[in-house]
């Protein structure tokens, strides 16, 4: 990045609040660190080619900079290191200088620190790229069941198994009883509220933003009391005796938890 680029971000990163600014540091630091660890450095470790790092600014400095930060943060004192030589011959012989963010990877990745990227308006963007790429390319992928969340393999032989263990385990944790009514929020191709319909005999409503998920559902849930709603979550109405969402949170993202848990309270 340019000093010009620099000095403009830095000064969007100070107009934040703090719990947005410890975010935008935590991805300096993370961002440095692994790129140091990729290399077989680690920040303030116990081998003389290790560097000791005094001050958080370094995080940014490295990130934003590249090596004109490295080098400064060493002249100032905010890193130290016992062998440089080793240290900075760890770095020539490696392609980190290949590597580094480029100014426009780096804003990309800031973007998503800084601003609110799952937001009610996006929403259905990961779905039409992701989620509605086919449901002949999830079935080759997936159980029978088209469960898409990782699968419990205590005492599973195999795929089938542990996914259907793992539904089992959802349903007891949930205390599900006949003639109950159950909201679930990212419920995909259906699999839980399947399962829970014909295992537990409940009443099932399932929110989804895939089309082609949603489709597939309603074709292979026919004849259960299972209905699909083309929604964002945000947007659920009613009153439910239990709410599951099943790999859902990744989704969600941090900055929309609150809001999340504002909705399961409501209903």
């Amino acid at each position: 990045m340019s000093k010009s680029e620099v000095m403009k971000l830095e000064r969007r990163v100070m107009a934040l609040s703090l719990v947005e600014k410890l975010n935008v540091f935590s991805f300096f630091e993370s961002t440095v660190r692994n790129q140091f660890a990729s290399i077989g450095i680690v920040v303030n470790g116990r081998r003389e080619s290790d560097p000791q790092i005094h001050h958080s600014r370094v995080y940014r400095s490295i990130a934003l900079q590249g090596s004109l930060g490295l080098g400064e943060s060493y002249m100032n004192g905010d890193l130290t290191v016992a062998r440089l030589d080793l240290f900075v011959e760890k770095i020539l012989r490696s392609d980190l200088g290949k590597r580094k963010y480029t100014p426009m990877i780096l804003k990309r990745l800031l973007k998503a620190v800084l601003f609110n990227l799952q937001s009610l308006s996006r929403s259905k963007i990961v779905c039409d790229v992701h989620y509605d790429l086919g449901n002949d390319l999830f079935q080759k992928m997936l159980d029978q069941r088209m469960v898409y969340t990782c699968g419990y393999w205590k005492d599973a032989k195999n795929l089938a198994e542990a996914q259907e263990h793992k539904l089992d385990l959802i349903c007891k944790k949930l205390e599900l009883k006949a003639g109950m009514k159950v909201l679930d929020i990212g419920c995909g191709f259906g699999s839980f509220m399947k399962y829970a319909a014909a295992k537990y005999g409940v009443e099932c409503v399932g929110y989804s933003l895939s089309k082609e998920q949603i489709a597939y559902g309603e074709k292979d849930c026919a004849g259960l009391p299972i209905e699909f709603v083309f929604d964002d979550y945000r947007n659920i109405k009613g009153k439910f005796d239990r709410v599951v969402s099943v790999g859902m949170l990744e989704a969600v993202g941090y900055k929309n938890f609150r809001t999340y848990m504002q909705v399961i309270h409501n209903v």
